[in-house]
């Protein structure tokens, strides 16, 4: 079969659960989770615990005991935009999705109690027993006395505003352009005071602060500061200059803490007319909120999640500790006893798992660039760096490798740069395989490939560089044969380009085979590539994936795994596939995907994968690492580290003599409800095709196809996706048998 028709088949294949060689399936056995704070947005207190909330959901952290903090639970959901706390009741604005109310009274125990429709709640506030929030781009007021059953109360329409802040019967909403001071002592009927917009239509407002008397805004050029002792009439007192944005304030007596753009300043209000500049402090990130317990404020940014700092001076402020400063985790190696994690913050950390129940960081290296591919072989730690300059117009690429000689402190000893973005990259044996590349056109390209030697591992030397006419997407390789998948800028799939690579120095283009764009989806294009033995792997984005067997720089299709999610990244590996899961999602041509889950598959008969264990995260899974009998995973709130010996133990069963001839037994259970098992009998080696059939004689889905081992077979047909009736299941081996047998599937 031509790899066209196996994008044609797979577009339109029905999926179904159907297994051959029955194996026993497994949990994934965890032994712990290092939970680490994501870059966050929104800052809460209560008692002794700071809530963190950010784009993958809350982190809960003790701080009871600061500068010590303890990360104890992190609750995931998706784009969390703001959250208020009083009294044991959490309020969470989500994007797209409402805002929903929670009960933590035990911060380790979260108790769902209502939900509030509305499309991009973009502020909170509760207080008092009522629930103040901007959604819908209007001012919304619930009285949540009983928060299992909240009650609408007011509505201001077409209000903007970025955040609150209330004090006794005033209430404040900054919206960027002007800040408006509400009277709320009625909550059914809010009254404006007064409109500072109108006043100085000059001024952006982005943030207030209610004390005594007095009213902090902030935005661009600083602080300014007002006199509401009379909230229908703000007199103005003065102003602190700052040459750019404040984002949000913080006023603790006589001193204001501003959250710039790049800084957190400490400001002397004493004097409104003349404030005096005390004390600063540089974050590394941009800073998004802020929170005061006794003697420290809490930070939140958009990558690390929160830095932790003591003021009991204010004009010498120090940072005091970050909860797990990992940010947001990115590739990830197992290695003996050690993980190596690479994340957003562009730092390389080291984690000693001698002992797996109790990780423990031992290393942390800054970086400075972002990495795309990371590999240990030999002693070796290799990772790939890409950097730009000049602007986006042209990317950069360094494979930087580190001595792991003592293997908690690894050391950079050699730096290659090359002047394209990798696109992919393979290691196999003694060499890296680099494709690089960057659009210059709308139809050229500049791709290369690239072989590096690293028979001496901390001394890789580049042995060629091909040019490449094609916009590459996933390399492979296997023995002297290096396969790439080509697409389009539309990224569209064209076709598999098979290189002879016998003398790395001279690589021949041997084979292409080409897709039939014109019958194939547009955004079904290929995912990763991963190659057992003679045997070739490659995802879609259609759910599928394509088993292909290599025979002198030729592909023979063998058929096809029908999956119920998106395989996003591929590990072949001592007789099994691991796959990174998850749906995709298209939106006005542009498509991506989100992998919540890890399978894994016997591969003892490389033509037909069984699965034998799976692990479905919360959160979307940035990268899996494989070794031995360890597996670990990063997402957007922790590192994992799993034991999947029990997962990767195929049930054996006892020597059976082979099948004196090719047969197909009756299903058993017949009727059935939802699944029927049939026994196949192969004597010899032999290509196989099972389909099944309607009763008006309509081909409703395939069982089994392509090249089986000689011995005894089990085909589960599974017809939860279909619907009471008689159907007929045909079997066949070309020139040896053609067999019908009749099921009935019962509801």
């Amino acid at each position: 079969m031509k790899l066209s028709e196996f994008l044609i088949l797979s577009f339109f294949a029905i999926v179904v659960m159907s297994n051959i060689a029955l194996a026993e399936t497994y949990n994934f056995e965890q032994f712990s989770e290092i939970l680490f704070c994501d870059g966050a947005y929104g800052i809460e207190t209560q008692d002794d615990f700071v809530f963190l909330s950010g784009k993958n959901g809350i982190t809960i952290i003790d701080i009871s005991d600061p500068p010590n903090f303890e990360v104890i639970r992190n609750l995931h959901f998706s784009n969390i935009h703001a959250i208020s706390i009083e009294n044991d009741i959490l309020v969470m604005g989500i994007r797209n999705d409402g805002v929903r109310l929670f009960n933590i009274s035990e911060p380790d125990s979260f108790t769902a109690l209502s939900t509030i429709t509305g499309d991009d709640p973009a502020a909170i506030l509760l207080d008092d027993g009522y629930l103040y929030m901007i959604m819908d781009h209007s001012f919304w007021i619930y009285d949540i006395s009983n928060p299992e059953d909240p009650e609408f109360v007011s509505l201001i329409d077409r209000m903007w505003s970025n955040r609150f802040d209330k004090q006794g019967d005033l209430l404040t909403l900054a919206d960027g352009d002007g800040l408006i001071i509400l009277d709320v002592s009625d909550p059914s009927d809010p009254q404006i005071y007064a409109n500072l917009s109108t006043e100085r239509e000059e001024l952006r407002y982005f943030c207030a602060n209610l004390s005594g008397n007095h009213l902090y805004t902030g935005g661009f050029g600083g602080m300014r500061i007002y006199d509401i002792e009379d909230p229908g009439e703000p007199l103005f007192l003065g102003q602190h200059y700052f040459d750019g944005y404040t984002f949000n304030l913080l006023v603790i007596e006589n001193t204001a803490y501003l959250v710039h753009q790049w800084e957190l300043e400490v400001v002397d209000i004493t004097d409104p007319e003349n404030t005096e500049r005390i004390g600063w402090i540089h974050p590394p990130y941009l800073n998004e909120d802020l929170a005061v317990y006794d003697d420290y404020i809490m930070l939140s940014d958009g990558i690390e999640g929160m830095i932790l700092l003591d003021i009991s001076d204010p004009e010498n402020i120090i940072e005091t500790g970050r909860p797990q400063p990992i940010g947001y985790g990115g590739n990830v190696i197992l290695h003996n006893d050690y993980i190596y994690l690479h994340n957003t913050e562009k730092k390389l950390y080291t984690f000693d798992i001698s002992n797996p129940n109790q990780p423990e960081i031992v290393n942390d290296l800054d970086i400075n660039h972002d990495a795309s591919f990371m590999w240990e072989n030999r002693g070796a730690l290799y990772i790939i760096y890409t950097w730009l300059s000049g602007g986006w117009s042209r990317s950069y690429t360094s494979l930087v490798t580190y001595d792991l000689s003592d293997p908690a402190a690894p050391s950079e000893v050699d730096r290659v740069v090359m002047n394209h973005k990798t696109r992919d990259a393979y290691l196999v044996d003694d060499k890296i395989f680099l494709i690089t590349g960057r659009n210059v056109a709308y139809t050229t390209y500049e791709d290369q490939l690239t072989i590096i030697d690293i028979s001496e591992p901390l001394e890789p030397n580049n042995i060629s560089t091909t040019e490449l006419e094609l916009s590459s997407a996933k390399v492979a390789v296997t023995n002297s044969t290096l396969i790439i998948s080509a697409t389009d800028t539309a990224r569209s799939p064209l076709a598999l380009y098979i290189y002879d690579i016998t003398d790395p120095e001279d690589v021949v283009l041997e084979n292409i085979f080409e897709f039939d764009s014109t019958v194939v989806n547009r955004d079904l294009f290929l995912g990763d590539m991963a190659i057992f033995g003679e045997y070739v792997y490659i995802s879609a984005f259609d759910s599928t994936i394509g088993i292909f067997q290599l025979e002198d720089n030729e592909l023979s299709f063998r058929g096809i795994m029908e999956l119920d999610y998106y395989a996003g990244k591929l590990i072949a590996d001592r007789n099994y596939l691991f796959t990174k899961g998850g749906k995709v999602y298209f939106n006005r041509g542009y498509s991506s995907a989100v992998s919540k889950s890890i399978h894994v598959y016997d591969l003892t008969n490389p033509q037909n994968p069984v699965e034998t264990g799976q692990y479905d995260n919360q959160v979307s899974i940035t990268d899996i690492s494989q070794a031995d009998n360890l597996l670990t995973c990063t997402d957007g709130f922790s590192l994992k580290l799993f034991d999947i010996c029990g997962t990767m133990a195929v049930k054996s069963s006892p020597d059976v003599p082979l099948p004196s001839g090719f047969y197909l037994g009756q299903f058993y259970p017949n009727p059935f409800n939802p699944r029927s098992i049939i026994s196949l009998g192969l004597p010899s080696d032999a290509e196989i095709n099972v389909s099944v059939y309607n009763i008006i004689g309509q081909k409703v889905t395939q069982l089994a196809t392509g090249r089986y081992n000689a011995g005894n077979h089990e085909i589960v047909f599974d017809g939860s996706e279909f619907s009471s009736g008689i159907y007929f299941i045909h079997a066949s081996v070309p020139g040896k048998m053609d067999e019908v047998r009749k099921v009935v599937l019962v509801r």
